[in-house]
């Protein structure tokens, strides 16, 4: 992902059925602990869409949220899902580089 841009994180989930979800969260932090800072956290189905042709989430990252991550630096996405009965299964943590930007933020 690159620091000061627009990025959309295309998140496929294997063995997953969206009906079966109440609710799928999305975090972002600088380290790979719980306690670490939370950067960023996005929702599915209040902020993050789901593309049921292609089985993806979409994360839209605005050019504000992705200059909070650290240019040179890796950021640590976690996905927790939780089923419409309440279960929570497993998921694994990813780990995203971060790159730089020669541009300025941008003028509103």
């Amino acid at each position: 992902m690159k620091n000061g841009t627009t990025p959309t994180l295309k998140v496929q989930i294997q063995n997953f059925d969206v009906s079966q979800a109440q609710r799928v969260e999305f975090v972002f932090k600088a380290q790979k602990k719980e306690a670490a800072q939370l950067l960023l956290k996005k929702c599915w189905p209040d902020d993050v869409t789901y593309d049921e042709e292609n089985g993806l989430f979409l994360l839209r990252i605005s050019e504000q949220e992705s200059r909070i991550f650290v240019p040179n630096s890796r950021v640590y996405m976690d996905t927790r899902i939780t089923l419409t009965g309440g279960a929570i299964p497993p998921t694994s943590i990813e780990e995203i580089y971060v790159t730089p930007t020669l541009f300025e933020e941008a003028e509103t």
